[in-house]
């Protein structure tokens, strides 16, 4: 182990070996592949990786594993590291980890200067493995069905790795904000998984399932006379609502009031206000629910005193 070590560390190591460890919680197994002649083209390393990626995970089910979650390094013929982390719903096989080494070489930053560089190196790294037994089919299986994922599978490596994406719930205090479009296969950046942290004035309980992002729908909310209701400087409004009108793309909606809930002030990004002359909320949102049972999140906005739609729940 020591004598591997050493040789590791000064750079002698074989072009293509397979090296077992526990640095973390799990064991991480790592297969390097270099190249005598540069290749800068996403499809010739794909092609040239093929063994490659089939050894690695070979070297993987004799062990009884599977790759969860890959880290591939390319190393360019300047000694540039490139890193990238991907991720799997189910487990990688050697098509998924050769789709992976297109698309991160396509990604790549092109140095118009140094024309020739090219990548002299592939290290494959599984940083997450499970039980081989885990990902089979039976009863208890919890991951994603086979038709679905061989299908969405093949319509990315058609049209890309952002080709296919699927929605997942991030942070943020707005809807529109917490909605997240990951591409198929991949999870939650730490950047964006945010959903732990306080973030005063969001919604608590299910989230709404039509969000309106551009452009919110206009909402007028009235009481029993017809006048309409607001929000005052003490987060109260001004009357009890009786009826709401609403208006997005492609529907017109109105209705009695059956319930609401009491208006919650939002403020965010005051800094970028022309005048940020007050400390009140530059917005309050609020909960209504309608007399046919429709539920909908509007958004009060001060400096126009008027209401908008946010999003609806169905």
């Amino acid at each position: 182990v020591g004598a591997d070590a050493y040789r590791l560390a000064i750079g002698r190591t074989p072009k293509q070996r397979v090296i077992a460890g526990i640095p973390r919680s799990h064991a991480e197994y790592r297969a390097a592949l270099g190249f005598e002649t540069p290749l800068d083209d996403s499809e010739q390393l794909a092609f040239a990786s093929r063994l490659h990626s089939d050894d690695f995970a070979q070297t993987l089910a004799d062990r009884g594993l599977v790759c969860t979650e890959l880290r591939i390094e390319l190393t360019d013929d300047d000694g540039a590291l490139h890193t990238r982390t991907w991720a799997h719903p189910a487990n990688f096989t050697p098509m998924d980890i050769i789709n992976r080494i297109r698309w991160q070489t396509e990604e790549l930053p092109r140095n118009i200067e140094h024309t020739g560089a090219g990548i002299s190196e592939i290290a494959l790294v599984a940083t997450r493995v499970a039980r081989a037994a885990d990902h089979e089919p039976g009863l208890w299986n919890t991951s994603p069905d086979e038709r679905i994922h061989h299908h969405l599978t093949r319509i990315q490596n058609l049209l890309g790795y952002e080709g296919v994406c699927t929605g997942a719930l991030g942070g943020g205090r707005l809807s529109a904000d917490r909605q997240i479009m990951l591409p198929w296969g991949s999870s939650l950046p730490s950047s964006s998984s945010l959903s732990h942290l306080p973030w005063p004035g969001r919604i608590t309980g299910a989230a709404p399932s039509s969000v309106f992002p551009e452009g919110p729908g206009r909402a007028v909310l009235r009481d029993a006379q017809g006048a309409e209701v607001r929000v005052d400087g003490e987060d109260f409004l001004t009357a009890d609502p009786a009826s709401l009108e609403v208006e997005g793309p492609g529907f017109h909606w109105r209705s009695p009031v059956r319930a609401w809930s009491k208006p919650w002030p939002l403020q965010e990004r005051w800094w970028a206000e022309p005048v940020p002359s007050s400390p009140q909320p530059m917005e309050h949102r609020m909960q209504v629910l309608g007399d046919d049972g429709s539920a909908w999140l509007l958004r009060y906005r001060h400096a126009t005193a008027n209401w908008v739609l946010e999003a609806r729940y169905d």
